[in-house]
């Protein structure tokens, strides 16, 4: 039985990683630094809360995922990580396609979601004539897409899972 104490303590905690959350979501549209970041940490808060019992074994995958996102964001050349050309597209595909494979509930569906948002995002943004070059320039837009589509990708399916943990706790 929680004591009124750890119960409040629980509470902050989830409000934190609620906070996280969408901190993340916030960031993958304007990146400032890697969106991951406080992303992860919100699953870490929300495992701490007692709430959501995330494994481990998943806190670790998820780490080392957003570890390799943060590193995928540092070695690529400058004028790419910086660059901010349809990334509304591309986060908004991944959102809506990882928000359609949460209905599902496995994990899963929401990478599988994720990834067919993020592709047809980066495709809606390769057809406007600002995103006319990748459509033209071959291996550029799967270079691209890779480069902006994966950080949303990871993101986004770790906003979904906590999603899914939050909605079955309230």
């Amino acid at each position: 039985m929680m004591t009124a104490d750890t119960h409040t303590t629980s509470l902050i905690l989830l409000v934190c990683a609620m906070i996280m959350y969408l901190g993340g979501i916030l960031l993958t549209f304007r990146p400032l630094f890697p969106a991951v970041i406080p992303t992860y940490c919100g699953m870490w808060l929300l495992k701490l809360s007692g709430f959501a019992a995330i494994s481990g074994s998943t806190m670790l995958w998820w780490g080392v995922a957003s570890a390799i996102v943060v590193g995928l964001i540092y070695l690529l050349p400058r004028d790419i990580s910086s660059s901010r050309c349809g990334l509304g597209y591309i986060a908004a595909g991944t959102l809506a396609g990882a928000a359609v494979g949460a209905i599902a509930s496995t994990i899963t569906s929401i990478i599988a979601g994720a990834v067919v948002g993020a592709m047809l995002g980066t495709l809606a943004y390769s057809r406007t004539a600002d995103g006319r070059e990748l459509a033209t320039a071959g291996n550029r837009f799967v270079n691209y897409a890779m480069a902006k589509a994966m950080p949303a990708v990871i993101n986004f399916t770790m906003t979904a899972i906590g999603a899914l943990y939050i909605a079955l706790i309230l």
